[in-house]
């Protein structure tokens, strides 16, 4: 065809011949430049629902337009106006007239291609690592339109004298293919397939670079690409193919089933370099590198340097492979953030981490102001999603929070709100476009302009286990009533159901809406939350409720723009890839950072990252809470019982008012202690690897009943003596976590609280049976049940009012009932002489006169007794 021109073509050379057709190089001669005519096969341009096929492809491939792919310029038909022959020599022609021929016009590449070039053997990683650089900037900027190469190879990587790479043959579609089992068809023949037309059964590519997904004829996708990636990356750097054979068979089996030879990489590869091959060479998909993005900026790391950053590996050449598996993950690169650890005294130091080489490392840092940060649940430190504002709460006084922010371009923190008791603001959150700051109180959620203003309120709730606002309005949270997820319009209004719990499960907690705000991740914590949880980290779709499990042991998840999930696993930062698509994880944790605080036992850490990618944390230990055991007087004075800092809770006096038992958390395990009151020495009662705890007295004071998992996974109820002796002894079985709550006075009953589907009240007839009965099971969740000094009453703990409040029931019968509290109550005890019932708030403790004398209950108005916050209350006999 030299010399014929097809419309406004004149060809003047054949550049080659391959599977997808005949390349020529022509002669615009309306514009006046050189050009590549590609003529498509007969099979494609005679046949017209294959023509019209690709007619569509070409339109979607055209619209790439980056500086490393050549350009497809137009797709044309024509009828040829003269022949001639492949020397040059001009004929006049008198065959019939042919039919008019499909050719694609595309840009003219000069130089040799990969091919040429690998024949002369391996190339020096000064040359080939940019050249493999500039392939992953042609690959990322078509993976972003959803176009797949599906061929590459080196004869479709040209570079010209300038250094400049070209990748060909993007836009040679599924319509292009000719039949895969002629027999002239060489191992380099193969089209290109667009994401929009891959399918099960269709193998097409060329055998030494294709995918193992590919090979089986399954559905494929970008990460193809990331396979032929690593395939000639390997061969660059080693001259040798990564997967060889004398046939297509053996190619196929080699890349299947076999390895690539590692070794055979040059001793001075970087790390870099040797992360992006294994993870490109992962021959099970999920396992393998999803961006070509994360390519490029480990290639840019290994070609500059790179920056040596605080706990990160720097990019420096260690000879062989050996290192890959210590080597940190690729994503820490990727992702431009600031590490932010906030200190005790209230200073936070912020490292900006830029992933171009050629932006310096910035550090500052941020005085927080006078207080201690308030570092209950959740975080209480938080980025806009524009990363310019910092919201934060700190305690000022006793009691008393007070929630600012700061914009990181002034010095000074404005006062959004500030509080005690019910008023106390907590678990800030932003709007997405950082223009509106929403916070919790113990009763409500509201919202304030970042400019000031009154704050609004959104909704009525019992606290709250974090929130997360979405695109379109919806904001999805946690109340500490529900446990289950709720979602709230922004607007404002009722709070509407969003998850249900399921068996095993006791709250959802920590929501975090993905882009888009269709899909809420939340972690699900599967055991009660002050007995070292099993937290679970799942999805929901907000449309349907239709839930899917994400990842084991994990909470606190966080999305980051790098295309991870962030999530904490005993006091670390782990990231793992994540696609939000399919909302699957892939490949192995990568530890982020280490020794962030986090709140023991409920799922919660402190820590918060923002849409461009900075993240902030609050650094130290694992943020264990300690309560001080003290002793407290009707008048308020306080006096230390026990002086050794730790984590107390659940405590109770023996009947002779002598010692104290105690739930103490050491060492990540929980077990009981008791204290000699009169000789002030603690003993330590139980050793078990796992939890042991809320413990009390037998009414004759010789023995203590706890729960413990120490028979498997389930809590169930064991004995052991007081002083020491004795082994621990299982005194009921349950197929339900059991814990004990309290004696009747004669000591024939125990009154305990049960896990089924919510928390029931169930009663053991100690001189009976093991058995347990039960005294009051609804669909509400009833806890605490304690009984009143004569063992006519048992006041209890219940949500029926949506809301935890106090009540009194008759014992045995459970017949009628009366509400003691009406703003919200905890951990009920009653007077050594019956008159008085307390019970905890979050601002102290209550306490109301009641008098059950008589037939009927009657109880007072509750009055605030104490202030301050308690974990577990017991009273003493005097």
């Amino acid at each position: 065809m030299i010399g014929t021109t097809l419309a406004h073509f004149k060809i003047t050379a054949k550049l080659g011949e391959g599977g997808m057709g005949v390349v020529y190089r022509a002669e615009d001669t309306k514009l006046g430049r050189e050009v590549a005519i590609k003529v498509l096969p007969e099979a494609v341009a005679q046949d017209p629902e294959r023509l019209a096929r690709f007619e569509r492809e070409a339109r979607v491939l055209a619209s790439l337009n980056h500086s490393n792919i050549a350009a497809i310029y137009s797709l044309e038909t024509a009828e040829a106006d003269s022949s001639g022959d492949e020397g040059g020599g001009h004929v006049t022609s008198t065959c019939p007239p042919r039919a008019p021929i499909s050719f694609l016009v595309m840009e003219l590449v000069e130089g040799e291609d990969l091919k040429q070039r690998l024949a002369r053997g391996a190339i020096a990683q000064e040359e080939a690592l940019p050249i493999a650089l500039q392939i992953a900037e042609a690959l990322e900027a078509a993976h972003e339109k959803g176009i797949v190469h599906r061929d590459l190879k080196p004869a479709n990587i040209k570079v010209t004298e300038s250094g400049e790479v070209k990748v060909l043959d993007f836009g040679l579609a599924k319509a292009l293919a000719i039949d895969s089992d002629s027999a002239s068809l060489e191992l380099s023949l193969s089209p290109t397939l667009t994401a929009q037309m891959t399918g099960v059964g269709v193998v097409l590519g060329t055998a030494a670079y294709m995918s193992p997904e590919q090979a089986r004829g399954k559905t494929v996708d970008k990460r193809a690409d990331l396979w032929a990636f690593g395939c000639v990356l390997f061969e660059m750097l080693t001259g040798r193919s990564t997967f060889g054979g004398e046939t297509v068979t053996d190619i196929i089996a080699s890349l299947v089933a076999r390895e690539p030879e590692w070794e055979e990489l040059p001793a001075d590869t970087p790390r870099s370099v040797q992360r992006v091959l294994r993870r490109c060479l992962e021959k099970d998909a999920r396992q393998r590198l999803h961006d070509a993005g994360d390519a490029r900026l480990e290639l840019e790391e290994a070609i500059h340097g790179g920056q040596d950053l605080p706990g990160l590996e720097g990019s420096d050449q260690v000879p062989g492979v050996a290192t890959v598996a210590t080597a940190q993950p690729l994503w820490r690169r990727s992702l431009p953030w600031a590490l932010a650890a906030v200190l005790a005294a209230g200073l936070v130091a912020v490292w900006l981490l830029r992933p171009s080489p050629n932006r310096p490392v910035t550090r500052l840092s941020v005085a927080l102001g006078d207080g201690t940060l308030h570092d209950a649940l959740g975080s209480s430190v938080v980025l806009s999603p524009d990363g310019r504002k910092l919201a934060y709460v700190l305690y000022t006084n006793e009691g008393a929070r007070t929630l600012y922010l700061r914009t990181l371009d002034r010095l000074e923190s404005i006062t959004v709100a500030s509080g005690s008791n019910r008023e106390a603001p907590y678990h800030p959150f932003f709007s997405p476009d950082s223009q509106w700051l929403g916070f919790a109180t113990p009763d409500e959620i509201k919202k304030v302009p970042v400019t000031g203003g009154t704050a609004m309120t959104l909704c009525q709730v019992d606290g709250s286990r974090g929130a997360s606002w979405g695109p379109d309005g919806t904001i999805v949270l946690s109340p500490k009533a529900s446990t289950a997820l709720v979602r709230v319009p922004e607007t404002g209004g009722e709070a509407r159901a969003l998850t249900t719990l399921e068996e095993g499960e006791t709250s959802h907690r920590w929501a975090e809406l993905l882009p888009g705000g269709k899909v809420a991740l939340f972690t699900v914590v599967a055991e009660r939350p002050d007995s070292d949880p099993e937290n679970k980290l799942w999805a929901v779709t907000l449309a349907t409720g239709e839930r899917k499990k994400i990842l084991d042991d994990g909470t606190y998840a966080r999305y980051v723009p790098t295309g991870h999930l962030l999530f904490v696993r005993e006091g670390t930062l782990f990231a793992i890839p994540f696609d939000t698509d399919q909302l699957e994880v892939s490949g192995s944790a990568a530890p982020v950072l280490e020794g962030l605080t986090v709140s023991e036992g409920h799922g919660g850490a402190q820590y918060a990252v923002s849409n461009d990618g900075t993240l902030i944390y609050v650094g130290g230990e694992r943020s264990v809470p300690t309560y001080p055991i003290v002793w407290v007087d009707r008048d308020g004075t306080t006096s230390p019982l026990w002086n050794l800092p730790g984590a107390y809770g659940m405590p109770s006096i023996s009947p002779d008012g002598k010692r104290l038992s105690l739930t103490v958390f050491r060492d990540n395990n929980f077990d009981v202690w008791v204290y000699d009151l009169e000789r002030e020495v603690p003993t330590r009662l139980t050793f078990h690897d796992g939890y042991d705890g809320d413990q009390l007295f037998t009414p004759d004071g010789e023995s203590i009943v706890f729960s413990s998992d120490r028979g498997g996974p389930i809590q169930n109820l064991y004995r052991q003596r007081a002083d020491g002796s004795g082994q621990a002894e299982l005194l009921a079985e349950s197929d339900s976590n059991v814990w004990a709550h309290s004696f009747s006075p004669d000591g024939q009953w125990l009154a305990v609280e049960m896990q089924n589907e919510t928390f029931d009240i169930m009663v053991l007839r100690m001189d009976v049976s093991s058995q347990f009965e039960p005294y009051l099971a609804t669909e509400f969740s009833e806890q605490f049940a304690t009984f009143s000094p004569d063992g006519r009453w048992i006041a209890y703990v219940s949500t029926e009012s949506g809301n935890t409040e106090i009540y009194v029931r008759p014992f045995p019968s459970a017949a009628g009932k009366w509400q003691i509290s009406t703003d919200g109550g905890n951990w009920p005890r009653w007077s050594p002489d019956g008159r008085e019932l307390y019970y905890g708030v979050e601002e102290g403790l209550m306490v109301v006169p009641v008098d059950g004398s008589g037939e009927t209950f009657r109880a007072g108005k509750a009055e605030p007794l104490l202030s301050g916050e308690f974990r577990g209350v017991e009273t003493g006999i005097n």
